[in-house]
């Protein structure tokens, strides 16, 4: 499978003595089939971190322009006691 890794990626092999797939920020690989059918691989998909592509400049284009899905605390869940909670001082 042709690839666009958006992270420095390592997907761990399986397998021992088998050597794990490294990914470099921006750039394009081809990873072998076992790596794709790992859970990692598919959370890594999921969030736009490794887009699956083809090897037209088209389709490589498309990926590089995909956003990537970034994980921020939503207000419910940041912690207590921050400057925007604190009552003003009369």
């Amino acid at each position: 499978m042709f690839i666009l890794a958006k992270r420095n990626i390592i997907i761990p092999s399986p397998e021992n003595g088998v050597k794990p797939v490294i990914l470099k920020k921006d750039s394009f690989a081809t990873v072998p089939d076992w790596a794709a059918e790992t859970a990692y691989f598919k959370a890594l998909c999921a969030d736009g971190k490794i887009v699956a592509t083809e090897h037209s400049d088209k389709a490589v284009q498309a990926a590089a322009e995909k956003p990537v899905k970034t994980r921020r605390a939503k207000a419910e869940e940041k912690p207590a006691g921050s400057a925007a909670e604190a009552p003003a001082a009369e």
